[in-house]
C-alpha cells in the first residue's frame, strides 16, 4: 500500500504507511528495505531535510539477497524517488536494472533502465549521455504512454523546450504518473508561464505533497513558484515550493507580491495567514512544540514545521518567537 500511495503521489499517506510496513513481518525480509527507504525518501519529497541510510541496496548484495526479478521490483519500487537524494545511486540503480533487464531479455525493461540511467547522466551534467538519449527517445516512441513519459521529459531536460515537457506531461497524465506530471508542470510553469498549466500545478502540490521535486533543479522550481503566483495562484504549497528551493530572493518577491496584491483587495495585515497557520502559531506563542501542537492538532510535526515556516515567510519573522509577536501585533 506504501508503494501504491508513492506512485500515486500522495506522499503523507504514503510515509504513514512505509513506517508502519517496517513493523510487520519477520525481521530482515527484503520489503522491509524498500519501507525504510521509501519512509526516507517521502520525507524528502515533502520538503524534509533528513539524512538516512538507504538499505534496498546493501539488501540486494546480501549472499542472501532477492532473485534477480525481485532485485528488479525493488528498485522500480524506489527508483522515482532516488534523485532526491542527489548521489550517485541512481545511476548505479539504473545499471543494476539493465542488467537484470539484458539478462531476462525484456525490451521494457532495458528501456526502463535505459532511461533512468540517462537521466542519472544528464542530471550529473555527463554530456555523453546526449548522444544517447536521441536514440532512447526514438526507442520510446514505439512504447506505451507510461514507458514513454520518461525519455521524452528527459528530451526537454536537455533542450529546456516547452513543447517536451507539455508532451511528457499529457502522457504521464495518461499513464497515472504523478511525480513526471509535477516535473513537467514545473518546468513549463519556469518556462512559460500560462494559467492552466499554473493551475494544474499548484492543484497536485496542494494534492500530493510534493516539495522537493524529481529531475528538477532548485532555481527551476523557485521560478515556476514565481510563475505560478503572477497566474495568480497564491496558496501554501507555491510558497512551501520556493521554500524547499533555498531561494531567500525568490521567497521574499513572492511574500512581497502576496501582500501588494492584500494591499490592493484593502485586506488586513494578517493577510496571507491561513487559519491553520494563525492557529499553529497561536499554539507556539503558548510555548508548545512542533509535536505537541501535531498532537493537538493531528497533524504530523514535520507538517508543523511548515505551517511555522510559511507563516514566518509571510510575516517576516526571524524566528517562530518574532512570528508569534507579529501575529499578535496584526491580531490587536
Amino acid at each position: 500500500m506504501a508503494i501504491a500511495e508513492s506512485q500515486a503521489g500522495r506522499l503523507e499517506v504514503a510515509h504513514a504507511l512505509a513506517s508502519e510496513s517496517q513493523r510487520l513481518g519477520d525481521r530482515g525480509e527484503p520489503f522491509q528495505a524498500v519501507g525504510h527507504d521509501l519512509e526516507g525518501l517521502t520525507r524528502l519529497a515533502m520538503g524534509d531535510r533528513v539524512d538516512f541510510e538507504l538499505l534496498v541496496p546493501n539488501r540486494i548484495c546480501e549472499p542472501t539477497g532477492p532473485s534477480p526479478v525481485g532485485t528488479w521490483e525493488m528498485l522500480l519500487y524506489v527508483m522515482p524517488l532516488l534523485p532526491l537524494r542527489g548521489d550517485e545511486v541512481v545511476g548505479w540503480a539504473a545499471r543494476l536494472a539493465g542488467l537484470i533487464a539484458a539478462r531476462i531479455a525484456s525490451p521494457r525493461w532495458q528501456l526502463q533502465s535505459d532511461s533512468w540511467r540517462v537521466a542519472a547522466e544528464l542530471n550529473s551534467g555527463n554530456p555523453g549521455s546526449r548522444g544517447e538519449l536521441a536514440g532512447l527517445v526514438a526507442r520510446a516512441r514505439r512504447a506505451t504512454p507510461g514507458l514513454k513519459a520518461l525519455p521524452v521529459y528527459l528530451q526537454g531536460l536537455h533542450q529546456r523546450r516547452y513543447e517536451s515537457f507539455e508532451e511528457a506531461e499529457r502522457l504521464a497524465r495518461r499513464s497515472g504518473n504523478v511525480w513526471l506530471q509535477i516535473s513537467a508542470l514545473t518546468w513549463m510553469t519556469a518556462l512559460d508561464p500560462k494559467v492552466r498549466p499554473a493551475k494544474r500545478l499548484r492543484q497536485l502540490l496542494e494534492i500530493t505533497g510534493w516539495r522537493r521535486l524529481v529531475l528538477v533543479p532548485s532555481e527551476t522550481a523557485a521560478d515556476a513558484a514565481l510563475g505560478m503566483t503572477s497566474m495568480g495562484e497564491r496558496s501554501e504549497a507555491v510558497l512551501e515550493l520556493a521554500l524547499t528551493a533555498d531561494r531567500p530572493n525568490v521567497t521574499t518577491e513572492l511574500v512581497a507580491k502576496v501582500g501588494k496584491a492584500a494591499a490592493n483587495t484593502n485586506e488586513g495585515p494578517a493577510y496571507g495567514l491561513s487559519e491553520r497557520e494563525i492557529e499553529v502559531l497561536s499554539l507556539a506563542a503558548d510555548g508548545l512544540t512542533n509535536k505537541q501542537i501535531g498532537e493537538k492538532l493531528f497533524l504530523s510535526p514535520h507538517t508543523i514545521a511548515r505551517h511555522v515556516a510559511n507563516a514566518r515567510a509571510k510575516l517576516g519573522a526571524s524566528n517562530r518567537a518574532e512570528a508569534a509577536v507579529l501575529l499578535h501585533r496584526t491580531a490587536s
